[in-house]
């Protein structure tokens, strides 16, 4: 199976190699390798995104390992600053909870595991941190833990209706967990 990398447009894919190389002196190349397991990898994929909220590129990266689309092992990472800052591993079986497939044939598989992943890589998104809805629903505790607070929540989904929202931790670079639903 072809890498999504691969069929990306040349010059998408220039461009979010510049942007990552700007910000912080890895190549694409090399974040996506860092953050691939040694397993086969049937998935792979970039995006380049402002993860923290201080107008510089960060890159998200999506790949998924293994034999068969419906025994992967997922892996996202956000990169800031050359460095990891997010990991978050799951099983492609989560993405099969509830499949709309036109038959059950590998192919059919194949094709409706990429586009969930395509899905989860592209739903990755930004916007100002909502403290209200937060203290509600979420744990306050990790909210009350980041000084100062971020400007941006980060969330995305993936799964049978899991989704997560993240909050940039200035002090230790890294993302922390500020809500859960499934």
């Amino acid at each position: 199976m072809a890498s999504t990398t691969s069929r990306l447009p040349a010059v998408l894919l220039v461009i979010a190699q510049s942007a990552c190389q700007q910000r912080d002196g890895q190549s694409v190349q090399q974040q996506l390798a860092a953050s691939a397991p040694s397993e086969t990898v049937r998935y792979r994929a970039v995006r380049v995104l402002d993860l923290t909220g201080d107008g510089r590129p960060d890159s998200v990266i999506l790949t998924a390992s293994g034999h068969r689309s419906d025994s992967l092992s997922v892996v996202l990472v956000f990169v800031v600053d050359s460095g990891e800052a997010y990991r978050h591993t799951w099983p492609s079986a989560y993405e099969l909870v509830d499949p709309d497939l036109p038959d059950t044939t590998q192919a059919s598989v194949d094709r409706y595991v990429r586009g969930r992943l395509d899905q989860i890589l592209q739903g990755v998104h930004t916007e100002p941190l909502d403290t209200t809805t937060l203290l509600e629903l979420g744990d306050s505790s990790a909210l009350r833990g980041l000084k100062p607070p971020p400007a941006l929540q980060v969330m995305y989904a993936y799964g049978y209706e899991s989704g997560l929202w993240l909050g940039w931790d200035a002090r230790t670079k890294r993302f922390v967990q500020l809500r859960y639903s499934d």
